[in-house]
């Protein structure tokens, strides 16, 4: 069992503001750091110490959870040792000693999962655990008007998360307490825990995982984290089944209101919608092109190789509907990462006349990706009679997509 102690009571004097009300890529600060632990499997329960003079409907907006009672809120101290200590000593009513306590500055937005799974994983009964960088650069101690080099080997950087057991934490907590010549130095757990002569591990903090102080580092944390763009491009076509359509009495009824020699239920599937009147593509599936180049874009973008991968198997299961395949496809995006931003499609064949139908194919791609409408581009082409596809013998899809990394 792991339970996190979240520390948001800190006055942010150098900051100007609350730092944690302070938005980070269109996100409050401390809406980020509670999302990372909030989602984070091994974590059981959360405990988000806020100023004693605080409102708690101050940070309400930010306390959805999986469950309601997730997070519960603590009155902090005047100290960040003093704030931990009061979400040790609740932590100590509900859960048992030899609980994991991870203890992490609200004002860390940048710490990963991965981060949080290492420290716990290190944790035993007997050390402490955090996450720090190493100095590589030159650390000078000015005196007066003289300088002296600071030796950086074996120097870190220390930021959080930083935890012990809650049995050890509520006891090195209550002896430091009656020493109060040590209790200034007591900066973190780390610093705690050593003062009792306990092993501490360090483990490497990541690129993102640091302390916001000033608004500067707001601006360096945004640079780190903004999504990385990643681009892929699908191609698909079908042609159109032949066995009792006549081209020519198709191309009738796109021109003759009415029109009934042909039998109702023929149409081809384009972005998951029927468009009447044209003939069923000659598929194992459904056929739809553009749903199919979509998914190979996709899946370029994310390295994963050709669409039959996915297809072959649904096919072959007796699956005929292509958004099933596209979503198969998008499990495996948000797998690895990745979420869907833009889509750009054309389309090339001398039939159908595509363009009424376009706000419809818009709006189910948009519920099909979970992007906005206006972030997809439709167009289309006749082909112009230079291959089967020009001269209405099928259809071609091109699709370029535009993700970002999370």
């Amino acid at each position: 069992m792991t339970i996190a102690i979240l520390v948001a009571a800190g006055k942010s004097e150098r900051f100007g503001e609350n730092k944690l009300f302070a938005t980070l890529l269109g996100i409050p600060v401390i809406a980020r750091t509670i999302g990372v632990f909030a989602a984070h499997p091994q974590i059981d329960h959360i405990f988000l110490v806020i100023p004693k003079n605080a409102k708690k409907e101050d940070f309400s907006p930010f306390l959805t959870s999986k469950k309601s009672d997730f997070i519960t809120l603590v009155w902090g101290g005047e100290t960040r040792f003093e704030s931990v200590f009061q979400g040790i000593l609740e932590a100590q009513k509900n859960f048992p000693e030899e609980a994991k306590i991870l203890v992490h500055n609200g004002a860390n937005p940048g710490v990963t999962a991965e981060e949080i799974s290492e420290v716990i994983a290190k944790i035993d009964e007997k050390n402490a655990v955090a996450v720090g960088r190493r100095i590589t650069g030159t650390l000078r101690k000015k005196e007066s008007e003289k300088t002296t080099i600071i030796p950086r080997e074996n120097v870190w950087e220390m930021e959080t998360p930083q935890g012990a057991t809650l049995k050890n934490l509520l006891s090195w907590s209550h002896k430091i307490k009656n020493i109060p010549e040590k209790m200034q130095n007591i900066t973190d757990e780390i610093a705690l825990a050593e003062n009792f002569g306990a092993p501490t591990v360090i483990l490497p903090a990541s690129m993102t995982n640091r302390k916001i102080t000033t608004p500067e580092d707001i601006l360096l944390l945004e640079k780190l984290m903004r999504p990385e763009t990643v681009l892929g491009i699908g191609i698909d076509s079908h042609r159109f089944e032949t066995v009792g359509h006549d081209p020519l009495l198709f191309e009738m009824r796109d021109r003759t209101v009415g029109h009934d020699r042909l039998s109702a239920e023929t149409g081809c599937i384009i972005g998951g919608i029927e468009i009447p009147n044209t003939p069923p593509f000659l598929a194992n599936s459904d056929g739809d092109v553009l749903l199919h180049a979509l998914c190979n874009a996709f899946l370029s973008a994310a390295g994963k190789g050709s669409f039959s991968r996915i297809a072959d198997p649904l096919c072959e299961a007796g699956e005929k509907d292509s958004a099933i395949y596209l979503k198969k496809v998008l499990e495996e995006l948000s797998d690895d990462g990745l979420f869907p931003h833009k889509i750009s499609a054309s389309l090339e064949g001398k039939r159908p006349k595509l363009e009424k139908y376009f706000p419809e194919i818009r709006k189910n791609l948009a519920h099909l990706c979970h992007i906005p409408e206006e972030n997809i581009g439709l167009n289309a082409t006749t082909g112009e009679d230079l291959d089967g596809v020009g001269r209405g013998d099928g259809m071609r899809a091109t699709v370029m997509v535009e993700c970002k990394t999370m």
